[in-house]
């Protein structure tokens, strides 16, 4: 009781006073968006080069290499200023240019480079035009394979026996491949590496060649097919009406248990992109468009990545008004180490902000295109 009695002498009521509101928050709110930006930008940037360079690189043969038997199918609308490059660069191959309805001197450069010129059937309701155009060139081929590029590319000497020789070895019946940027104007070696940069978030690069996988990638600017399986699957008449010719054949040859193979082959072969920004506009306008009205993984991984990118600026401003200038520093120097890989230059990435921007406003574009229901135009026809 002595005990009992002290202790209450000595209590005294509990102080349960709750704390003011700004000592709830010793941080500034700043910090942890700045924090969770950087951490998720690295994740992102990391997987997309590791799924790039989990694509095997095109091993080259030496020049002097026999010509596989395999014949070289160019469709091409107003292309006369690249044409004749294209195809000296396949001189030893048969090549074979439709001339998808041309305004301009595509079919005559291309007949005095050294090509067989057919002109594309015309294109029926619902049907796209490239894959009209490949769907007359591939009609009446005997060649053992068939390899489909457009009029922007240029290969080396040793690309076909190549690509051939390791469709042979992994009994292939489709290979793709991936070819070096040839970005020849400050606009395109801004906005080229950084929306490849995006787009390869959202690709799985082992996947891709596993054949009971669902993944898909393409490229169409260079596919390389065994005649004969790409004949009985139906070829690019299956696909006829898909604006995503490319990925869409490419599922049709993993639909039927086949093999193929997505490879890069950036020494062996390169596509020019436009100079101006009215042709890089139409180009990743149709690219946005397509992911838009795809809503897949891939193009919510790369929206996500391009929303992040976006916001590097407004937080940069707000970390600059909270005096944060070391988070600030790291926020705005971080994203130049993940986007360099992508780059082979550093004044354009250097540029990057610029190019968050430009970009997001061709996605913007894109996004009230596709929720307006209206048409996307490339090369004077609807997408």
């Amino acid at each position: 009781m002595i005990y009992l009695f002290a202790l209450l002498q000595t209590w005294h009521p509990l102080d349960f006073k709750l704390p003011e509101d700004e000592d709830l928050f010793k941080v500034p709110f700043s910090i942890p968006v700045s924090v969770v930006i950087l951490l998720s930008l690295t994740v992102l940037f990391w997987k997309a080069r590791r799924n790039y360079m989990a694509l095997p690189e095109l091993a080259k043969v030496p020049d002097s290499a026999e010509m596989p038997d395999v014949t070289v199918i160019i469709p091409a609308r107003n292309e006369a200023s690249l044409i004749g490059s294209c195809i000296k660069s396949l001189a030893r191959a048969k090549v074979l240019v439709v001339n998808d309805d041309s305004t301009d001197k595509t079919a005559e450069v291309a007949a005095k480079a050294g090509a067989t010129v057919i002109d594309a059937p015309t294109v029926h309701q619902e049907a796209m035009g490239k894959s009209n155009a490949l769907v007359a060139g591939a009609a009446g081929v005997k060649t053992s394979y068939l390899f489909f590029t457009d009029a922007d590319t240029r290969f080396q000497k040793a690309f076909l026996p190549s690509i051939v020789q390791h469709a042979k070895r992994t009994e292939s019946i489709l290979v793709t491949a991936f070819l070096h940027q040839d970005c020849r104007s400050l606009l395109s070696s801004m906005l080229v590496p950084y929306f490849s940069g995006l787009y390869f978030t959202g690709v799985n690069g082992k996947a891709v060649n596993q054949t009971l996988a669902r993944d898909v990638l393409a490229c169409g600017q260079c596919m390389l097919f065994e005649r004969q399986p790409y004949e009985f699957f139906g070829g690019h008449r299956a696909v006829i009406r898909s604006v995503l010719d490319d990925f869409e054949i490419a599922g049709v040859v993993k639909r039927h248990r086949m093999r193929m193979q997505v490879m890069r082959a950036e020494e062996l072969g390169s596509v020019r992109y436009p100079r101006a920004l009215s042709g890089l506009w139409r180009h990743y306008q149709r690219v946005w468009w397509l992911l838009i009205t795809q809503r897949s993984r891939l193009t919510m991984l790369v929206m996500l990545t391009w929303f992040l990118m976006f916001c590097v600026v407004p937080v940069a401003v707000w970390l600059y008004i909270e005096h944060q200038m070391w988070l600030l520093v790291a926020l705005l120097v971080w994203p130049v180490v993940l986007l360099k890989p992508w780059y082979r230059s550093w004044l354009g990435v250097l540029l990057y902000l610029p190019t968050i921007y430009l970009a997001g406003c061709i996605a913007m574009h894109s996004i009230l295109t596709a929720a307006m229901g209206m048409d996307v135009r490339w090369k004077g026809r609807r997408v």
